[in-house]
């Protein structure tokens, strides 16, 4: 039976209960409604499926007539689902939708040949064979790889072929396909018999048409086709098992060929081999999910534990502010070496910007293994957790976790009074080139701004010299412990050194007071010989005794003797005067060692304890030198 050009027009949403179909070799069609071209069971299968009637691809019009020629080629549309599944990592030969003069293609070969011809008749001009095929096997001869969509006429060796991929419109380019991936893709095949064009069209199911088509051919095929022509796929596998699939399909002549309904069309089958390999993961992934739930569980839970921090009641009384440890080892990327900005008696200082507000600052961790540890975090967090001046750095709040103590300052970006003071105790500025000390004008201008400030607390100031010697006794702070520690404060910004120093001699080493040392040489007579040798003769004489003389008596051993800040503050702005009967109580001091009053202050090197003072006093910006003097 013949099927006219004018009412052809078909389409299967699945092939159960099909009518009008030929098949023979391998195909069949399975109980969910899949045209199945080649199955399992055996090696080097061909497959066919043809529509049964033949179609008029030729009509006679007298416009043709008029040209000379009696027929021309008709236009004609048809789209498929198709999918391969092999197997194995290798895979059958591949499928082909076919037109040609009879169906089921007498003599046809597996393999290669795909089951559209055979070595004898391969590439003869009088097969009238036109094929689109899906091939995915390199066959050297004929393909350009092993995953490829051609156009044929009359051989294996298609006329134009490209890799399979198709166009998007949101990328606006191509993408890969893998034809043997087992999922399930769209083809379309179009021929224009008026602008004598053929294209050809895929994408993976579901997606919509691409607007450019992977093949454009110009071809008149009215060579190729004979007025009646019959029209299906072939299908041929090699030596591995292949699966050949066909989901759909839908033709039309001098139309477009109808969409699918997606809904209707079967469903592609879970291979024997797929369900074994789901069956064997699930009996493995099920254990493995329950070891990695417990492994989760211990993780987030050391995690935890990582961060966890301790509280206590003197944290609540005082309300400096708490940061979490967590925000600061992320803020100091993890407390890494290179965010070292310095080191002291009780640990190390890094550098951390923090990201709720976003804010550069300095990290000090303190070990508190040891009662002395403790006792310097608490003195730092209630001593000037509150206070606000523009000399003084700034305490932000801290942290307590285990066995660190975390103090969180104001970072100062040109360093602090103890980097101007003592240059070689920053690596960074251990070259002469590098250091920059400051003058006796610019200490001096310091001293008065410290003592400005809002230093009167009841608080221990708490790092090692600093210390007033009633602390040792009773453990109470009171403000008179403060005016000791400014006092050492004053020692050490006119002397260049630090608080506590360590001499080395055939004797051992033992550690030196600055006070002491300082006490020694007032009483010597020679107490402007202490005053750093970097000033040369570039400062005050009186200033410098006089900041001197204040200084020991802030740090007298009585802490009746010693002034209030107020009186400091007085002294230094030249609002009262420093009398020479005010004095008379250094002469009261016991504190002098015979060891320390024959030391030689050129003999001594400063040591690596800190300085609450020196480390957190800021410089004034006018301050600061523009470099090294």
């Amino acid at each position: 039976m013949k099927a006219t050009s004018e009412d052809l027009g078909f389409d299967y949403n699945g092939f159960r209960n099909a009518q009008n179909l030929s098949l023979n070799g391998t195909a069949d069609i399975t109980p969910s409604g899949l045209l199945r071209l080649t199955t399992t069971g055996a090696k080097h299968q061909v497959g066919h499926c043809f529509y049964s009637d033949s179609v008029q691809f030729k009509s006679n019009s007298s416009s043709s007539a008029n040209m000379g020629n009696s027929t021309s080629i008709i236009s004609f549309s048809t789209t498929f689902v198709f999918a391969i599944v092999s197997e194995s990592d290798v895979s059958g030969q591949g499928l082909a939708f076919v037109i040609a003069p009879q169906r089921g293609l007498p003599g046809s070969l597996a393999n290669q040949y795909l089951g559209l011809f055979n070595e004898s008749n391969n590439g003869k001009p009088e097969n009238h064979v036109f094929a689109v095929e899906l091939d995915t096997i390199n066959n050297i001869e004929y393909d350009i790889d092993n995953n490829h969509v051609g156009i044929n006429i009359n051989s294996l060796k298609s006329v134009q072929a490209k890799s399979a991929k198709y166009y998007t419109d949101k990328d606006g380019g191509y993408k890969n396909l893998t034809l043997k991936s087992g999922e399930a893709m769209q083809v379309w095949v179009e021929y224009d018999g008026s602008q004598k064009q053929v294209n050809v069209t895929i994408a993976p199911f579901k997606v919509r048409k691409p607007e450019v088509p992977l093949l454009s051919l110009s071809q008149d095929l009215s060579t190729i086709l004979l007025n009646s022509m019959y029209l299906g796929f072939s299908a041929s596998t090699q030596t591995v098992e292949t699966f050949h699939y066909v989901l759909g399909w839908s033709f039309k002549i001098n139309g477009v060929a109808q969409e699918f309904d997606l809904s209707s069309l079967p469903e592609l089958p879970k291979s024997e081999e797929k369900a074994m390999m789901l069956t064997i993961v699930l009996s493995i992934s099920i254990p493995i999910a329950v070891i990695i739930t417990i492994c989760l569980g211990i993780f987030f839970f050391l995690r935890k534990r990582k961060f966890v921090e301790l509280v206590e009641d003197w944290e609540e009384i005082y309300g400096t502010h708490r940061f979490s440890f967590k925000e600061l080892y992320k803020a100091a990327n993890g407390f890494g070496e290179a965010e070292i900005v310095g080191r002291g008696a009780f640990g190390e200082v890094y550098r951390g910007v923090l990201s709720n507000p976003r804010k550069e600052v300095a990290i000090k961790k303190v070990m508190h293994d040891s009662r002395q540890g403790m006792q310097q975090f608490i003195a730092e967090i209630v001593s000037i957790g509150k206070l606000r001046h523009r000399n003084l750095v700034q305490l932000y709040g801290y942290c307590r976790r285990r066995g660190e103590l975390l103090l969180v300052y104001e970072f100062l970006p040109s360093g602090s009074l103890e980097k101007f003071i003592f240059p070689s105790s920053s690596s960074a500025s251990s070259s002469s080139s590098a250091r920059a000390t400051l003058n006796w004008c610019q200490r001096f201008k310091i001293i008065k701004g410290v003592a400005s400030g809002d230093a009167l607390t009841s608080r221990i100031a708490g790092t090692p010299g600093y210390i007033a010697p009633e602390m040792n006794r009773s453990g109470l702070a009171s403000t008179c412990t403060d005016v000791y520690a400014f006092g050492v404060f004053l020692l050490e910004v006119v002397c260049g050194k630090r608080p506590v120093q360590i001499r080395s001699d055939a004797t051992g080493v033992r550690s030196i007071y600055l006070v002491d040392l300082v006490l020694s040489c007032w009483k010597n007579g020679t107490i402007r010989e202490t005053a750093d040798p970097s000033f040369g003769s570039e400062y005050v004489a009186e200033e410098i005794e006089l900041v001197l003389k204040l200084g020991l008596l802030c740090t007298h051993t009585n802490s009746d003797f010693r002034p209030t800040m107020r009186q400091v503050v007085q002294y230094l702005n030249g609002d009262a005067a420093l009398l020479q009967t005010d004095l008379w109580v250094l002469d009261m001091s016991d504190t002098l060692s015979k060891a320390f009053s024959r030391v030689n202050m050129g003999d001594l090197y400063p040591c690596s304890a800190g300085s609450t003072f020196s480390a957190s006093s800021s410089i004034p910006n006018e301050s600061v030198p523009s470099g090294p003097r």
